[in-house]
């Protein structure tokens, strides 16, 4: 099981889009997230 200490974060906001991905040892992604960057409705945020 990989520790905090051997993750790697990366995020890339976009003007569309925001896009999230950990990576585990050797590169291995463990997960991937993408969400709009600006919500439909300003007020509510995220």
């Amino acid at each position: 099981m990989p520790t905090f200490e051997n993750l790697r974060l990366a995020i890339d906001i976009g003007g569309t889009f925001t896009d999230v991905a950990v990576a585990g040892p050797g590169g291995a992604v463990l997960a991937t997230a993408k969400t709009p960057t600006t919500p439909h409705d300003p007020t509510m945020g995220h």
